[in-house]
């Protein structure tokens, strides 16, 4: 079940996330959650804590649950699908990522997102390490929002994605950190 408005998703523990994510992308949404597995199901990822490698944007999975239904000693837990109130422990963080050791997760709500308009990605490259380092440093404190960025050796990959005005001026800012640090986009 979708709810368009409040963008969220109710689903089986056992959907399969790249079912999911096709479901969601024929609507207009994307579940922005894209771990390392191929074939996984909702269930292995809440019961291990994949990280998911656009989390810079869209968070990990248990930023993306909004609450939780399951089953200990055969009676149903379910998590409030509201804000986290400030006195009590979270349930939901116990449970996620705690495999079966507490309970069986039967169902998830997750926070859905439209589908961005673009998605790009930039790899810039260095002939001194020091001059990736400065990037580095300028680029986090740029206000840039990747969806995933890496770096290693001399080079760096960047990739963004959004309205197609907002990909362009975050480009546009990308490139001028590379000229200032010496480095080019091939």
């Amino acid at each position: 079940m979708m709810d368009k408005t409040s963008l969220l998703v109710t689903c089986d523990a056992g959907e399969r996330l790249d079912r999911l994510e096709k479901r969601l992308n024929r609507e207009g949404f994307t579940l922005g959650y894209r771990p390392q597995g191929r074939a996984m199901t909702l269930l292995d990822a809440l019961e291990r804590r994949v990280p998911n490698r656009d989390a810079l944007l869209y968070g990990g999975i248990d930023d993306l649950c909004v609450s939780l239904q399951a089953v200990r000693k055969g009676e149903t837990i379910a998590t409030r699908n509201v804000p986290r109130a400030s006195t009590g422990p979270d349930f939901k963080k116990i449970l996620i990522g705690s495999g079966r050791r507490y309970a069986r997760l039967l169902k998830a709500v997750l926070k859905i997102h439209p589908l961005p308009a673009v998605r790009e990605t930039l790899r810039i490259a260095w002939k001194e390490k020091k001059g990736r380092d400065a990037f580095a440093k300028a680029f986090w404190a740029s206000g840039i929002r990747p969806v995933r960025f890496q770096s290693g050796g001399r080079t760096a990959t960047v990739a963004l994605e959004g309205t197609k005005e907002m990909v362009a001026a975050e480009k546009k800012c990308l490139q001028r950190l590379a000229r200032e640090t010496s480095g080019r986009i091939p």
